[in-house]
Protein backbone atom coordinates (compact mmCIF):
# COMPACT_ATOMS: atom_id res chain seq x y z
CA UNK A 1 0.00 0.00 0.00
CA UNK A 2 1.43 3.66 -0.93
CA UNK A 3 0.49 5.88 1.12
CA UNK A 4 0.45 10.00 -0.24
CA UNK A 5 3.12 12.29 2.16
CA UNK A 6 2.01 15.29 0.53
CA UNK A 7 0.12 17.31 2.77
CA UNK A 8 -2.33 19.69 2.03
CA UNK A 9 -1.34 22.49 4.44
CA UNK A 10 -4.78 24.59 4.00
CA UNK A 11 -6.04 21.59 5.76
CA UNK A 12 -3.87 22.32 8.90
CA UNK A 13 -6.23 23.64 11.88
CA UNK A 14 -5.20 26.59 13.78
CA UNK A 15 -4.41 24.25 16.76
CA UNK A 16 -1.40 22.70 14.69
CA UNK A 17 -0.29 25.36 13.54
CA UNK A 18 0.40 26.85 17.51
CA UNK A 19 1.88 23.48 18.38
CA UNK A 20 3.91 23.43 14.87
CA UNK A 21 5.23 27.06 15.88
CA UNK A 22 6.12 26.74 19.57
CA UNK A 23 7.34 23.32 18.52
CA UNK A 24 10.15 24.45 16.22
CA UNK A 25 10.68 27.22 18.36
CA UNK A 26 11.87 26.21 21.39
CA UNK A 27 13.98 23.54 18.95
CA UNK A 28 15.22 26.27 17.39
CA UNK A 29 16.07 28.22 20.70
CA UNK A 30 17.62 25.07 22.48
CA UNK A 31 20.22 23.81 19.55
CA UNK A 32 20.78 27.35 18.07
CA UNK A 33 21.92 28.57 21.87
CA UNK A 34 24.11 25.45 21.95
CA UNK A 35 25.93 25.55 19.20
CA UNK A 36 26.38 29.23 18.91
CA UNK A 37 27.82 28.54 23.15
CA UNK A 38 30.25 26.23 20.89
CA UNK A 39 31.60 27.99 18.24
CA UNK A 40 32.89 31.25 20.11
CA UNK A 41 33.18 32.32 24.05
CA UNK A 42 33.07 36.27 22.94
CA UNK A 43 30.37 37.93 24.33
CA UNK A 44 30.42 40.86 21.52
CA UNK A 45 30.45 37.78 18.61
CA UNK A 46 28.07 35.63 20.46
CA UNK A 47 25.67 39.18 20.67
CA UNK A 48 26.08 39.49 17.21
CA UNK A 49 25.22 36.06 16.16
CA UNK A 50 22.10 36.24 18.44
CA UNK A 51 20.82 38.59 16.33
CA UNK A 52 21.42 37.44 12.97
CA UNK A 53 19.78 34.22 14.17
CA UNK A 54 16.92 36.10 15.65
CA UNK A 55 16.32 37.96 12.37
CA UNK A 56 16.33 34.21 10.40
CA UNK A 57 14.18 32.96 13.06
CA UNK A 58 11.52 36.01 12.58
CA UNK A 59 12.14 35.47 8.68
CA UNK A 60 11.82 31.83 8.49
CA UNK A 61 8.68 31.70 10.36
CA UNK A 62 7.11 34.99 8.56
CA UNK A 63 7.68 32.65 5.29
CA UNK A 64 5.94 30.04 7.22
CA UNK A 65 2.80 31.87 8.06
CA UNK A 66 2.83 33.41 4.95
CA UNK A 67 2.22 30.68 3.08
CA UNK A 68 -0.21 29.30 5.74
CA UNK A 69 -2.05 32.24 5.68
CA UNK A 70 -2.20 32.42 1.48
CA UNK A 71 -2.91 28.37 1.27
CA UNK A 72 -6.22 29.34 3.42
CA UNK A 73 -6.98 32.19 1.50
CA UNK A 74 -6.97 30.36 -1.54
CA UNK A 75 -8.64 27.51 -0.24
CA UNK A 76 -11.29 30.07 1.16
CA UNK A 77 -11.96 31.77 -2.10
CA UNK A 78 -12.10 28.04 -3.48
CA UNK A 79 -14.59 27.40 -1.59
CA UNK A 80 -16.74 30.39 -2.39
CA UNK A 81 -16.75 29.51 -5.75
CA UNK A 82 -18.09 26.46 -5.20
CA UNK A 83 -20.55 27.55 -3.38
CA UNK A 84 -21.15 30.10 -5.67
CA UNK A 85 -21.79 27.61 -8.29
CA UNK A 86 -23.67 25.09 -6.31
CA UNK A 87 -26.11 27.49 -5.71
CA UNK A 88 -26.44 28.99 -9.35
CA UNK A 89 -27.11 25.47 -10.11
CA UNK A 90 -30.00 24.96 -7.14
CA UNK A 91 -31.20 28.39 -8.36
CA UNK A 92 -31.45 26.67 -11.99
CA UNK A 93 -33.16 23.93 -10.68
CA UNK A 94 -35.81 26.14 -8.66
CA UNK A 95 -36.20 28.33 -11.55
CA UNK A 96 -36.89 24.70 -13.95
CA UNK A 97 -38.37 23.38 -11.41
CA UNK A 98 -41.25 25.84 -10.58
CA UNK A 99 -42.16 25.34 -14.63
CA UNK A 100 -42.96 21.77 -13.74
CA UNK A 101 -46.16 20.36 -13.26
CA UNK A 102 -44.76 17.22 -11.01
CA UNK A 103 -43.43 17.64 -7.70
CA UNK A 104 -40.18 18.54 -7.07
CA UNK A 105 -38.19 18.36 -3.23
CA UNK A 106 -35.19 19.08 -2.49
CA UNK A 107 -34.01 17.12 0.93
CA UNK A 108 -30.70 16.57 2.96
CA UNK A 109 -29.30 13.02 3.30
CA UNK A 110 -31.00 12.92 6.57
CA UNK A 111 -34.34 13.54 4.95
CA UNK A 112 -34.47 17.49 6.08
CA UNK A 113 -36.55 19.21 3.06
CA UNK A 114 -34.73 22.12 1.88
CA UNK A 115 -36.56 23.27 -0.82
CA UNK A 116 -39.94 22.53 -3.21
CA UNK A 117 -41.16 23.71 -6.22
CA UNK A 118 -44.78 25.78 -6.05
CA UNK A 119 -46.62 22.02 -7.69
CA UNK A 120 -45.74 20.96 -3.68
CA UNK A 121 -47.15 23.69 -2.22
CA UNK A 122 -50.10 23.57 -4.40
CA UNK A 123 -50.33 19.66 -4.33
CA UNK A 124 -49.72 19.26 -0.21
CA UNK A 125 -51.23 22.46 0.91
CA UNK A 126 -48.22 23.71 2.88
CA UNK A 127 -47.05 27.06 2.91
CA UNK A 128 -43.22 26.34 1.01
CA UNK A 129 -41.82 27.79 4.87
CA UNK A 130 -43.56 25.14 6.45
CA UNK A 131 -42.58 22.83 3.97
CA UNK A 132 -38.94 23.84 4.75
CA UNK A 133 -38.82 23.21 8.31
CA UNK A 134 -40.03 19.83 8.20
CA UNK A 135 -38.41 16.09 7.20
CA UNK A 136 -39.68 14.29 4.48
CA UNK A 137 -41.16 11.70 6.42
CA UNK A 138 -43.99 13.73 8.00
CA UNK A 139 -45.41 13.43 4.22
CA UNK A 140 -45.98 9.21 4.75
CA UNK A 141 -48.57 7.84 6.33
CA UNK A 142 -48.14 7.32 9.50
CA UNK A 143 -49.74 4.04 9.44
CA UNK A 144 -47.15 2.94 6.91
CA UNK A 145 -44.64 0.61 8.87
CA UNK A 146 -41.99 0.10 6.35
CA UNK A 147 -38.86 1.96 6.39
CA UNK A 148 -39.07 5.69 4.51
CA UNK A 149 -37.14 5.03 0.70
CA UNK A 150 -37.80 8.88 0.34
CA UNK A 151 -34.49 9.88 0.84
CA UNK A 152 -30.64 8.00 0.94
CA UNK A 153 -30.57 6.55 4.44
CA UNK A 154 -32.52 3.68 3.08
CA UNK A 155 -32.14 4.17 -0.66
CA UNK A 156 -29.85 5.20 -2.99
CA UNK A 157 -30.62 7.98 -5.43
CA UNK A 158 -31.63 7.10 -8.63
CA UNK A 159 -34.16 4.66 -7.83
CA UNK A 160 -37.85 4.71 -8.26
CA UNK A 161 -40.84 3.44 -6.14
CA UNK A 162 -44.30 3.99 -5.18
CA UNK A 163 -45.49 5.41 -2.10
CA UNK A 164 -48.98 7.02 -0.27
CA UNK A 165 -48.19 10.91 0.65
CA UNK A 166 -50.44 12.78 3.24
CA UNK A 167 -51.62 16.18 2.61
CA UNK A 168 -51.92 19.16 5.24
CA UNK A 169 -55.79 18.70 5.06
CA UNK A 170 -55.61 14.44 5.91
CA UNK A 171 -55.90 13.35 2.55
CA UNK A 172 -53.81 10.65 0.66
CA UNK A 173 -53.12 10.34 -2.73
CA UNK A 174 -50.27 7.30 -4.39
CA UNK A 175 -47.29 9.14 -5.66
CA UNK A 176 -44.22 7.31 -7.92
CA UNK A 177 -40.84 8.94 -6.80
CA UNK A 178 -37.82 8.94 -9.08
CA UNK A 179 -34.46 10.28 -6.37
CA UNK A 180 -31.59 11.50 -8.22
CA UNK A 181 -28.09 12.68 -6.48
CA UNK A 182 -26.66 16.11 -6.29
CA UNK A 183 -24.71 18.52 -4.35
CA UNK A 184 -25.48 21.82 -2.46
CA UNK A 185 -23.16 23.79 -0.65
CA UNK A 186 -20.61 21.29 -1.32
CA UNK A 187 -22.79 18.53 0.54
CA UNK A 188 -24.95 15.66 -1.40
CA UNK A 189 -28.73 16.11 -1.64
CA UNK A 190 -31.41 14.03 -3.28
CA UNK A 191 -33.73 15.73 -5.21
CA UNK A 192 -36.82 13.86 -5.49
CA UNK A 193 -39.55 14.10 -8.23
CA UNK A 194 -42.55 13.00 -7.51
CA UNK A 195 -45.64 12.30 -9.32
CA UNK A 196 -49.01 12.24 -8.56
CA UNK A 197 -50.79 9.12 -10.06
CA UNK A 198 -54.43 8.96 -8.59
CA UNK A 199 -55.82 9.44 -12.38
CA UNK A 200 -53.64 6.37 -13.18
CA UNK A 201 -54.79 4.47 -10.14
CA UNK A 202 -58.33 4.78 -11.09
CA UNK A 203 -57.72 4.17 -14.76
CA UNK A 204 -56.31 0.90 -13.77
CA UNK A 205 -58.94 0.06 -11.15
CA UNK A 206 -61.44 0.31 -14.33
CA UNK A 207 -60.08 -1.58 -16.56
CA UNK A 208 -59.49 -4.32 -13.60
CA UNK A 209 -63.12 -3.98 -13.37
CA UNK A 210 -63.57 -4.01 -16.95
CA UNK A 211 -61.47 -7.35 -16.87
CA UNK A 212 -62.81 -9.03 -14.23
CA UNK A 213 -66.72 -8.19 -15.78
CA UNK A 214 -65.48 -9.55 -18.78
CA UNK A 215 -64.06 -13.06 -17.58
CA UNK A 216 -67.33 -13.44 -15.06
CA UNK A 217 -69.57 -12.98 -18.51
CA UNK A 218 -67.51 -15.05 -20.39
CA UNK A 219 -67.95 -17.82 -17.84
CA UNK A 220 -71.54 -17.37 -16.91
CA UNK A 221 -72.76 -17.21 -21.17
CA UNK A 222 -74.33 -20.66 -22.36
CA UNK A 223 -71.75 -20.10 -25.66
CA UNK A 224 -68.34 -21.32 -25.98
CA UNK A 225 -65.77 -18.46 -26.54
CA UNK A 226 -62.23 -19.01 -27.48
CA UNK A 227 -59.97 -15.80 -28.13
CA UNK A 228 -56.79 -16.03 -29.89
CA UNK A 229 -53.38 -13.98 -30.76
CA UNK A 230 -53.34 -11.99 -34.31
CA UNK A 231 -51.24 -15.62 -35.28
CA UNK A 232 -54.28 -17.86 -34.43
CA UNK A 233 -53.08 -19.13 -31.46
CA UNK A 234 -54.82 -19.79 -28.44
CA UNK A 235 -55.09 -17.35 -25.31
CA UNK A 236 -58.30 -18.58 -23.75
CA UNK A 237 -61.20 -20.50 -23.45
CA UNK A 238 -63.94 -20.12 -21.47
CA UNK A 239 -65.57 -23.43 -19.69
CA UNK A 240 -68.54 -24.09 -21.89
CA UNK A 241 -65.88 -24.18 -24.89
CA UNK A 242 -63.71 -26.71 -22.73
CA UNK A 243 -66.72 -29.19 -22.27
CA UNK A 244 -67.00 -28.93 -26.35
CA UNK A 245 -63.68 -28.69 -27.03
CA UNK A 246 -62.04 -31.32 -24.74
CA UNK A 247 -59.37 -29.15 -23.87
CA UNK A 248 -58.82 -27.09 -20.81
CA UNK A 249 -57.99 -23.46 -20.37
CA UNK A 250 -54.48 -24.34 -19.44
CA UNK A 251 -54.07 -26.89 -22.11
CA UNK A 252 -54.69 -25.05 -24.64
CA UNK A 253 -52.70 -21.62 -24.45
CA UNK A 254 -50.29 -21.22 -26.88
CA UNK A 255 -51.83 -24.05 -29.04
CA UNK A 256 -53.11 -23.53 -32.81
CA UNK A 257 -56.47 -22.69 -33.02
CA UNK A 258 -57.13 -25.61 -35.79
CA UNK A 259 -55.70 -27.69 -33.32
CA UNK A 260 -58.48 -27.11 -30.37
CA UNK A 261 -61.07 -25.91 -32.73
CA UNK A 262 -61.39 -28.87 -35.57
CA UNK A 263 -64.74 -28.32 -37.44
CA UNK A 264 -65.16 -29.84 -40.61
CA UNK A 265 -68.15 -30.75 -42.97
CA UNK A 266 -70.88 -32.58 -40.86
CA UNK A 267 -71.99 -34.69 -43.90
CA UNK A 268 -68.70 -35.49 -45.95
CA UNK A 269 -66.26 -35.15 -43.11
CA UNK A 270 -63.62 -33.06 -44.76
CA UNK A 271 -62.33 -29.70 -43.01
CA UNK A 272 -63.80 -26.35 -43.18
CA UNK A 273 -61.98 -23.09 -43.62
CA UNK A 274 -61.63 -21.86 -39.89
CA UNK A 275 -63.16 -18.92 -39.33
CA UNK A 276 -60.90 -17.14 -37.71
CA UNK A 277 -58.14 -17.10 -40.97
CA UNK A 278 -61.17 -15.08 -42.95
CA UNK A 279 -61.50 -12.78 -39.38
CA UNK A 280 -58.04 -12.16 -39.65
CA UNK A 281 -57.55 -11.42 -43.74
CA UNK A 282 -60.80 -9.52 -44.03
CA UNK A 283 -60.73 -8.02 -40.66
CA UNK A 284 -64.86 -8.40 -40.30
CA UNK A 285 -67.36 -11.20 -38.47
CA UNK A 286 -67.01 -14.47 -40.60
CA UNK A 287 -70.11 -16.94 -39.81
CA UNK A 288 -69.44 -20.76 -40.48
CA UNK A 289 -71.23 -22.58 -43.09
CA UNK A 290 -74.13 -24.95 -42.00
CA UNK A 291 -73.90 -28.27 -41.43
CA UNK A 292 -70.36 -28.14 -39.72
CA UNK A 293 -69.32 -30.63 -36.72
CA UNK A 294 -66.47 -29.99 -34.19
CA UNK A 295 -64.06 -32.75 -33.09
CA UNK A 296 -63.78 -32.60 -29.93
CA UNK A 297 -60.47 -34.02 -28.57
CA UNK A 298 -61.33 -37.55 -27.60
CA UNK A 299 -63.30 -37.73 -31.11
CA UNK A 300 -66.38 -36.76 -30.47
CA UNK A 301 -68.33 -35.00 -33.04
CA UNK A 302 -70.85 -31.87 -32.06
CA UNK A 303 -72.90 -29.70 -34.46
CA UNK A 304 -72.31 -26.32 -33.81
CA UNK A 305 -72.94 -23.05 -34.97
CA UNK A 306 -69.78 -20.54 -35.23
CA UNK A 307 -69.09 -16.80 -35.83
CA UNK A 308 -65.67 -15.37 -35.30
CA UNK A 309 -65.06 -11.24 -34.57
CA UNK A 310 -62.43 -9.04 -34.63
CA UNK A 311 -61.08 -7.27 -31.37
CA UNK A 312 -59.24 -4.10 -32.55
CA UNK A 313 -57.27 -1.69 -29.90
CA UNK A 314 -57.65 1.83 -30.00
CA UNK A 315 -55.63 2.61 -33.40
CA UNK A 316 -58.25 -0.28 -34.79
CA UNK A 317 -55.51 -2.30 -35.37
CA UNK A 318 -56.61 -6.62 -34.83
CA UNK A 319 -55.26 -7.68 -31.76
Amino acid sequence: MKLDRKRNFSQITPLQIAVLYALISWMWILFSDRFLALITKDQQTLLRYSMVKGGFFVLMTSLLLYYLIQSGYQSLQKTQRRLRKDREILERYRLLADEVLDIIIFIRPDGQIIDVNEAAVRRYGYTREELTNMPIRKLRLTEERTPSPDCSENTPPGTQFELQHVCKDGSVFPIDISSKGAIYNGEPIIVNLIRDVSKRKEAEAQVWLAKERAQVTLKSIGDGVITTDVRARVDYVNPVAEDLTGWSNTEALGFPLEQIFNIVDEETGRAVENPITRCLRDGRVVNIANHTALISKNGGTISIEDSAAPIRDRDNTII
